[in-house]
């Protein structure tokens, strides 16, 4: 794996969110952070858009990403 990746479960809270998508912050941080979405899978396929209240399977690219 890529050190500048990570791949993660998330649920969509707000949203839809779109592959491509860029984020500088996380909620109640100070730390800064720059990802892109790059992949979104949802029931193993990959998908485009994630809608509100669904789950999928994620992958962030970028500088603030933290692997332990």
């Amino acid at each position: 794996m890529n050190p500048a990746e990570a791949t993660v479960t998330v649920r969509c809270m707000l949203g839809p969110v779109r592959r491509g998508a860029r984020f500088d912050r996380i909620r109640d941080s100070a730390e800064a952070i720059d990802l892109e979405l790059t992949q979104i899978l949802a029931y193993r396929r990959s998908v485009e858009e994630l809608d509100p209240v669904h789950t999928a399977l994620v992958t962030l690219r970028g500088t603030g990403v933290v692997c332990s």
